[in-house]
This record gives C-alpha cells, sequence and structure tokens, in this order.
C-alpha cells in the first residue's frame, strides 16, 4: 500500500533533501552560461529553476525581477515570455501565494526551523514587497503584470524572443529552443491544488524537524523539573 510519505516524496523529491546538503548560495559561481530566460510572470510555468552553478534555465521570481540584468549578461540566451489572461493570472495568485504568503505557521517555523525557515522567510518578504512595489497584490498585481511584459518586449530584439501560451505543448517551444519534442506529454504541475500540496508536504516536513529539534529541549526542562521537584520533597520530609 502506498503511504502519504511515498507519495508525497515520489511527486516532491526536492523538498526531501536533507538540510545537511544545503550549500552557501553565496558561494556558489556559474561555470556554465544561462541559455534560456523565461521572464513571464509566476504561476503559469511548468517548473521552477534556480540560478546557481549548473543550471542552464532561469524563471519566476525571483528571476523575472531582474530581466533587464539578466537580458544584458546573457546576450545569447534565448527569451520565453509565457503569456496568460490577466485575470485568470491574478485570480491564480490570490487564491494560492497571497495566502500562503501571509500563513501564520511561517512566523512559527521562522522560528523553530533554521535549517529552511529562518532563511527562507526573510528571503521571501524581501522578494515579494519588492514584487508587489511595497504594495498590497490586489492593488498592484496587474499593473506589475503588464509592466514585465512590456519590458520584456522593449529589451529582447527580435529573434531572441518567443512569446508563448504553455498550453501550445512542446511544438513551437522546441522548435524555438532547437531541440527535439519530447516523447512524453507537456507537464503541468503550477496549479493551485499542486502549488498547496506542495506547500503542505514543506510546511510538514518543517513542523517534524522542529519537533525532532524541541524533544531533547523539552526533555531536560521535564528531567530538570522532576529533580527539582524530587530535591524538595527530600527535604521536606527531613
Amino acid at each position: 500500500m502506498t503511504t502519504i510519505k511515498e507519495s508525497s516524496r515520489d511527486r516532491f523529491p526536492e523538498l526531501y533533501v536533507p538540510a545537511s546538503s544545503y550549500t552557501n548560495p553565496y558561494a556558489r559561481t556559474r561555470d556554465v552560461p544561462m541559455r534560456v530566460l523565461c521572464l513571464g510572470m509566476p504561476r503559469y510555468v511548468s517548473s521552477k529553476l534556480e540560478i546557481r552553478s549548473g543550471y542552464t534555465a532561469v524563471c519566476d521570481i525571483p528571476a523575472i525581477m531582474f530581466s533587464k540584468e539578466l537580458i544584458e549578461a546573457y546576450p545569447d540566451a534565448k527569451v520565453i515570455l509565457t503569456l496568460r489572461n490577466i485575470d485568470s493570472w491574478h485570480d491564480s495568485m490570490m487564491k494560492s501565494i497571497v495566502p500562503i504568503s501571509r500563513a501564520p505557521i511561517l512566523n512559527v517555523l521562522e522560528t523553530f526551523d533554521p535549517s529552511l525557515f529562518r532563511r527562507f522567510n526573510p528571503m521571501w518578504r524581501a522578494v515579494w514587497s519588492a514584487f508587489c512595489q511595497e504594495q498590497e497584490f490586489k492593488d498592484v498585481g496587474k499593473r506589475v503584470f503588464v509592466e514585465q511584459h512590456e519590458t520584456v518586449r522593449r529589451l529582447v530584439p527580435e529573434g531572441r524572443l518567443l512569446e508563448y501560451q504553455v498550453g501550445e505543448g512542446w511544438a513551437r517551444l522546441c522548435d524555438f529552443l532547437e531541440i527535439p519534442v519530447p516523447d512524453f506529454k507537456f507537464p503541468v504541475t503550477n496549479e493551485s491544488a499542486a502549488f498547496r500540496d506542495r506547500f503542505n508536504v514543506l510546511v510538514g516536513l518543517a513542523i517534524r524537524r522542529s519537533v525532532l529539534r524541541i524533544l531533547p529541549i523539552l526533555g531536560a526542562v521535564v528531567a530538570i523539573g522532576a529533580g527539582v521537584l524530587t530535591y524538595s520533597r527530600s527535604l521536606g520530609r527531613t
């Protein structure tokens, strides 16, 4: 019988990487150039790739916030501007990233999970604040959407840019990238439900780490308390 843990590990294997294997991002250096810059807005790309040694493509927040710098730094990279109806995109953001970014559990985990959330939360708050131009997303989200599309179109020379609807599938994308069409179905993994599932797994793992971290401390406190109580009772009998 497949367990929930096994299913989660199979769906999100990257979330199960041991914290001890995390590397210092400031110590990373690039040894290969970026070949693909996917600079459309978040919540409608099929996956995320980090800017770090070994990767040749990047997308989503925070990369799109440095579109101008990335375009200039990698003049030979091909640029993909993913397209989506602005209203459905805004609605998706309001149902996924916005409420999760305000979840009280994040503040709790920042205290008790130093391996991830103590690093992640301050970074995310800074990134999200900058993305929303230090305003509420519901008020500025659509404006940011339009500005991002205009910026990419203005900066990328003709021939380097593909404006692409994710629902189109592989053909135009692979032709633009000059790579063969894969023999499997085009993945769609960034839907709201999948996003929430991923977040719940991440939080569950963090809670587990936090409990394991706290238990020895609680055990020590209980042991000390029991010792003090026993000693106090022994004094009362003398």
